[in-house]
């Protein structure tokens, strides 16, 4: 569902010109809201490095306060001017997953010309989601992707970060450009761009940073090559690993290995021991690849924040052409634990791992605030949205009007209690089991199928490959 253009502010001025409720009480509704905020706020806080699009500029500044501390520019075109229209969306949200199963928690959307980027706090780091700060779940994640690809040949940017365990290095990759720069975060220089392949493609390149040795593995999604990244005297060294194009990557538990994805001619993902550079164990991955049949960036991967699992995003024909697939990978055994697919028009850009966001209830809508203290029943809140949206040019049914509460007569519920409240159960009972078949994706738990055969990860669910798609 696209963003609603009620902000606060419009949804204030319309409660108060139509006399709904009066100016001072809403004002105090957020004031105090504010002040419990503050109050809560260093459990969010932190140095967000975030990209923004319409400067190509690396911008670091206080979260969630937004002081700037610095602005770094990074396109080598000074003339190069950002434009919304020039580029299309590649994934509609980054989703976040449980850290314990990796099953689906939360999305969040977002807007192409907005900044993002990653906050740094002490406890962990977590995505900028356009400095929001109302979602349930903050997204941990130790890298961020810009959600779009250029409409043509692109020789600057996107931009995507890539930050390392310790919060030492901070790596930006320049898509166009086909480069990779180095920020230190410790002495805040910024290095010169180190070129890893020719201009103008609008694929990643796919970082995966070992901080102890110094090191950033790089693949570029179009070529056979991994590169051997030195963040410290900056020298590129390529290896060969002969597993064909190579795809994304990011860092095993170990230290010592790679998960490494090869788009052709074999699809699979591998764990590559990085003393030998030798695949030591290789999954069929189900269904087929989005960088192999589209012109996705990437395809996506990402290791649990505790290194227990593996998430790997790849699709299936069915129901619909391309329909999403999360497979869930035990990232010690390499063996899928289980998988769920996304049937309700999500196509991520982006994993990331939810962690309860300690300001949520001081971050809700005024809307959440008035009817919360009855000033304004459902009914009526939803008659002014909807009279705002049309004139703000939204479909004014763009929200289901609130259920009408149906009144009963106070004697035949209490008589009817015994009988009605076991009828209740009953119906509820049901109603919950058919709602459980209806979640808006499919888990598919694949234990039970390779028991007897413990080698085996085969559902015989893949369907044929479908056509390119630009």
């Amino acid at each position: 569902m696209a963003r609603s253009k009620i902000t606060n502010a419009i949804l204030q001025e319309a409660l108060i010109e139509r006399q709904l409720v009066e100016a001072d009480i809403l004002e105090r509704l957020l004031q105090q809201q504010q002040h419990d905020f503050t109050a809560h706020q260093d459990k969010v806080s932190g140095t967000a490095y975030l990209i923004d699009p319409a400067q190509n500029e690396l911008r670091i500044q206080q979260h969630p306060s937004g002081e700037v501390l610095e602005r770094l520019p990074l396109s080598t075109d000074p003339n190069y001017q950002f434009k919304v229209d020039d580029w299309d969306s590649w994934g509609s949200h980054a989703l976040l997953a449980d850290t314990q199963e990796g099953q689906r928690q939360e999305v969040f959307d977002r807007e192409l010309d907005a900044p993002y980027g990653l906050v740094v706090t002490e406890e962990r780091v977590y995505l900028y989601n356009e400095g929001r700060l109302d979602s349930q779940h903050l997204g941990q994640s130790k890298h961020s992707l810009f959600a779009g690809v250029y409409k043509g040949r692109s020789e600057n940017g996107p931009f995507d970060l890539y930050l390392s365990p310790q919060q030492k290095y901070l790596c930006i990759s320049d898509r166009g450009a086909g480069s990779v720069r180095v920020f230190n975060l410790a002495n805040r220089q910024l290095s010169e761009p180190v070129s890893i392949r020719s201009e103008g493609s609008s694929n990643t390149l796919n970082i995966a940073i070992d901080e102890e040795n110094n090191q950033a593995y790089i693949t570029d999604n179009q070529s056979a090559g991994l590169y051997k990244l030195d963040l410290e005297g900056l020298n590129l060294e390529r290896q060969r690993v002969g597993l064909g194009i190579l795809g994304n990557l990011a860092m095993a538990p170990t230290k010592e290995h790679l998960f490494l994805i090869s788009i052709k001619p074999n699809v699979g993902l591998h764990y590559v021991n990085t003393k030998t550079w030798e695949s030591e164990k290789t999954l069929k991955l189900k269904g087929d690849l989005f960088k192999a049949d589209s012109s996705d960036a990437c395809d996506l991967l990402s290791v649990s924040p505790g290194g227990e699992f593996v998430m790997v995003m790849s699709y299936l024909n069915s129901p619909e052409p391309f329909t999403p697939i999360i497979s869930v990978i035990d990232a010690q055994q390499v063996k899928t634990l289980r998988r769920y697919s996304l049937k309700d028009g999500v196509k991520p850009y982006q994993l990331a791992y939810g962690v309860p966001n300690a300001v949520a209830p001081y971050t809700r809508s005024l809307e959440e605030l008035v009817l919360e203290e009855k000033l304004v029943g459902p009914q009526a809140m939803w008659s002014l949205k909807r009279e705002l949206r049309a004139q703000l040019g939204e479909d004014p049914d763009l929200e289901e009007a609130p259920p009408v509460p149906v009144e009963e007569p106070e004697e035949a519920v209490e008589e009817e209690t015994s009988e009605s409240e076991t009828e209740a159960e009953t119906t509820d009972e049901k109603d919950a089991e058919e709602e459980f078949l209806e979640v808006e994706y499919q888990i598919m738990d694949i234990a039970a199928s390779t028991e007897n055969d413990p080698e085996s990860d085969t559902l015989n669910i893949t369907p044929k490959k479908s056509n390119h798609i630009a």
